[in-house]
C-alpha cells in the first residue's frame, strides 16, 4: 500500500501524466505485467523508491 496523505481519493490522476499516482500506477502495471525490473524498484528492496519519499506513506506484507 503507498498512498500521500494530503492527497484525496481522486489522487493525482488530474496533473500532467497523472501525477505521482500516474507514476506510481503505471510502474505498477510495468512491474507486475511486463516484469519490468526498474519499475520493480519503485516499490521494493533496499532502494525501494516510495519507501525513501518523505511525500508518501507505505505499508507491505512481505512484498517481493
Amino acid at each position: 500500500m503507498a498512498y500521500i496523505p494530503s492527497i484525496g481519493h481522486g489522487g493525482t490522476y488530474n496533473r500532467d501524466n497523472g501525477g505521482a499516482f500516474g507514476v506510481a500506477a503505471v510502474a505498477c502495471v510495468e512491474w507486475q505485467l511486463m516484469h519490468d525490473t526498474g519499475a520493480k524498484a519503485l516499490f521494493v528492496g533496499s532502494e525501494c523508491r516510495l519507501c525513501k519519499d518523505s511525500h508518501w506513506q507505505t505499508a507491505s506484507r512481505s512484498l517481493k
